[in-house]
């Protein structure tokens, strides 16, 4: 893509996200941007015109129809392939688990497996919040130790990266949006080689 096709996705992401409240306007705009972004790579720019009439901010949003389509997207979001992307996830149904062996201590190790499953919760089954049972199956799962105290790592750790609401058996944790991009990076890195 040349700088033209960039300002024109800015452009669009920026009309798409003044419709929005404004509350929501600056995730609207990052939405909207990464999508397209995602999308350009299929997209010949000199015969698709990029406006409101072939692309509207529904069809922008709408979800991948399938679970290959979405963790191909998912691996565009980590710079990763999907063979990559296999080699640290592993997905039976609706389970995930983390591949990737981590150095740490057990909490450091819980927070990293925490933003991964969330986040690929989030994107993969469209699961915003995910219920700490749950949760901690998948870093128990990912043969991460230490899970007597894992609700008391993961209460330090709820700030710009984990929410969490909830108490006892009803206990719930969602992924923020910097949270999920940080996880970007993370899985990018554990892939290749760059963090442990």
């Amino acid at each position: 893509m040349n700088s033209e096709d960039y300002i024109r996705l800015v452009d669009f992401a920026w009309d798409v996200a003044q419709k929005s409240p404004e509350s929501v306007r600056t995730e609207v705009f990052e939405i909207t941007y990464s999508t397209l972004l995602t999308q350009t790579f299929s997209i010949d720019f000199q015969t698709t015109k990029l406006d409101r009439e072939i692309i509207t901010s529904d069809e922008l949003l709408l979800p991948h129809s399938t679970l290959e389509q979405k963790f191909q997207a998912f691996a565009n979001k980590c710079n990763l392939s999907i063979r990559e992307m296999k080699d640290i996830f592993y997905i039976d149904d609706d389970e995930i688990h983390l591949l990737q062996t981590l150095t740490g201590t057990d909490a450091e190790k819980q927070a990293i497996v925490s933003q991964c499953i969330l986040t690929s919760y989030q994107i993969l089954f469209e699961k915003e919040w995910l219920d700490s049972t749950k949760l901690m199956k998948s870093v128990s799962d990912s043969n991460i130790g230490g899970m007597d105290h894992f609700a008391r790592n993961m209460r330090r750790r709820k700030n710009i990266l984990i929410r969490g609401k909830g108490r006892g058996t009803v206990l719930e944790y969602k992924i923020t949006n910097v949270g999920t991009l940080e996880t970007f990076d993370i899985i990018h890195n554990l892939i290749k080689g760059e963090r442990q």
